[in-house]
């Protein structure tokens, strides 16, 4: 028994030592990134070890993905897809590693991603001052969105002063569920956006809020524009992808390169309009990454460059 488990030890540290290091699928060879491949090589796969070195000894990363948000994260009979999902592929394609998709909602993305259950969270998540306190937000954004308020064509919501006492449909985690509630809107929280939709047609809520990307994608269904309108919105903020907060520090590191290497590329612009979503703030972040002022001498994504997150903080 001892001999036959030394002889898999010892088949499975050849195997990891023969493992050749990813190479980034850009053009020019990415050299800030290979040196973060070799020096996870050389930390090997044993004792503790922080997030980025198990993906890197697994040659594969879990991201977690909302699976009801039309355009971003959808379960097919294939699988999923989305925004959010191919742009999970894209950096595993850049990377070199495998992915695998595992489902996550408002509610339990942060959890998920600090317990180790997923590596990666991609999952329209804001990036906002009191979210980073929680989780491991990652820059640059990968998307950004305002909030807005879409109600009945018939009903009269001019601005959040008309919505006090109104009955407001919205999602369980959104950043602008502090605005509804500074308005006194009488709040009905659901965990899914099709849930919004379908308290919308029912008549439930006579209005609701939810990012300006969902109300575009089910505002292409004829009833739902014959009867809706956007009626003012709130707060454009990023979206960013999380990881965890105590053992992710060097993983998002290599996240934020390789999506600021995506923007550069016009990548994401692409994957958006394959997935029907507006790719308007994405082309705006690929002249930026285009820029050399955005990329330091030893090969890193300059900062100053990068999206500040929203100050939630700041409403009261």
């Amino acid at each position: 028994m001892i001999v036959l488990l030394r002889l898999k030890l010892a088949s499975w540290l050849l195997g990891f030592m023969l493992v050749s290091i990813p190479v980034s699928s850009a053009a020019q060879p990415d050299e800030w990134l290979n040196q973060r491949f070799a020096k996870a090589k050389s930390e090997g796969c044993f004792g503790k070890i922080n997030v980025f070195q198990r993906v890197f000894c697994n040659q594969r990363f879990r991201v977690g993905v909302r699976v009801n948000y039309p355009g971003f994260g959808m379960r097919t009979d294939d699988g999923f897809s989305g925004y959010d999902v191919a742009v999970a592929f894209a950096l595993g394609r850049r990377l070199g590693f495998d992915v695998r998709i595992f489902e996550v909602n408002p509610a339990t993305r942060i959890p998920r991603v600090n317990s180790g259950f997923v590596d990666v969270i991609i999952a329209t998540m804001a990036h906002t001052k009191t979210r980073e306190r929680e989780v491991n937000i990652i820059r640059p954004a990968y998307y950004s969105a305002p909030a807005v308020v879409y109600g009945l064509k018939t009903v009269r919501i001019n601005n959040d002063n008309d919505i006090s006492g109104m009955q407001i449909c919205t999602t369980i985690g959104h950043f602008s569920n502090l605005r509804l509630a500074q308005s006194r809107a009488r709040v009905i929280l659901y965990d899914s956006t099709s849930k919004i939709t379908n308290a919308l047609l029912s008549g439930l809520c006579p209005a609701a809020m939810q990012d300006l990307t969902f109300f575009e994608w089910v505002s292409r269904t004829p009833d739902f524009r014959a009867r809706f309108e956007e009626k003012f919105r709130w707060d454009t903020t990023p979206w960013g992808i999380g990881v965890e907060q105590k053992q992710g520090e060097e993983w998002g590191k290599v996240l934020s390169h390789v999506l600021a290497k995506l923007h550069a590329s016009g990548e994401l612009a692409i994957i958006a309009e394959q997935n029907g979503i507006s790719r308007a703030y994405l082309d705006q972040q690929t002249v930026i990454w285009k820029s050399a002022n955005c990329w330091k001498e030893d090969g890193s994504a300059a900062p100053e460059c990068m999206d500040e997150p929203f100050d939630d903080e700041a409403i009261n």
